[in-house]
């Protein structure tokens, strides 16, 4: 099946990839469809439904990039912002069941690459060091791979101090919730459970306890 991305402008002779494709007649030959990055699943299965139902989905290029520098601080803002955008896209289309896998952009920096204009994307330096997005990646894969996704818990409050995204999985009878904080840089976060005590996993792999009182947890993000 075609490829799709969302960087095309309106208008662009590519722009439509599935409508042009399946107004071609090639719908029921399809057995997969690629895409990349962000892209709207509730709207592309809808339009495949009638064609396809259930046509497994594959993402061959996912995750957040840097612009305008090509050689970021391993442990500044810009990796960082590369680090949730790999989380947060992951986690977001993992709740469709028909994606099938997701594979990031760029496995290794190539740093004479200058297409798209200068950018930092990759999970290794070009000369192959580590990378923090390198062991941030295989927390995520650790993590979520094989999950199944049940529902999105309302945490989502506004407030001066920011709000908090969750969503969550079942993987090996146990839950597993992805939480993301938006607009603030940190947030103290309670939650009532009915379980003696939660782990704590931050993107780098650290695993630490919760021990919940009362029925309610504390934590800082």
């Amino acid at each position: 099946a075609p490829n799709t991305t969302g960087h095309l402008p309106e208008g662009h002779a590519y722009k439509p990839w599935l409508e042009t494709a399946l107004a071609a007649g090639l719908g029921k030959n399809m057995d997969v469809f690629s895409t990349h990055y962000d892209v709207d699943l509730s709207a592309l299965n809808g339009k495949l439904a009638a064609v396809r139902p259930g046509l497994p989905i594959v993402f061959t290029e996912l995750g957040g990039i840097a612009f305008g520098t090509s050689n970021i601080e391993p442990h500044g803002d810009d990796m960082k912002r590369l680090i949730r955008e790999d989380w947060r896209q992951a986690a977001g289309h993992l709740r469709h069941p028909n994606v099938k896998a997701l594979c990031k952009f760029l496995l290794r920096e190539q740093n004479d690459y200058s297409g798209e204009g200068r950018m930092t994307a990759g999970l290794l330096e070009n000369d192959f060091n580590l990378r923090p997005s390198f062991v941030a990646w295989a927390t995520l894969a650790r993590t979520l791979a094989g999950a199944r996704f049940v529902k999105e818990p309302n945490l989502a409050r506004s407030s001066d101090r920011g709000w908090v995204e969750a969503i969550s999985f079942q993987k090996a009878g146990r839950t597993v919730t992805v939480l993301f904080l938006n607009l603030a840089e940190r947030a103290t976060l309670t939650l009532s459970t009915p379980d003696f005590s939660l782990t704590r996993l931050d993107v780098m792999g650290e695993e630490s306890a919760l021990e919940a009182k009362a029925g309610r947890v504390s934590f800082e993000m």
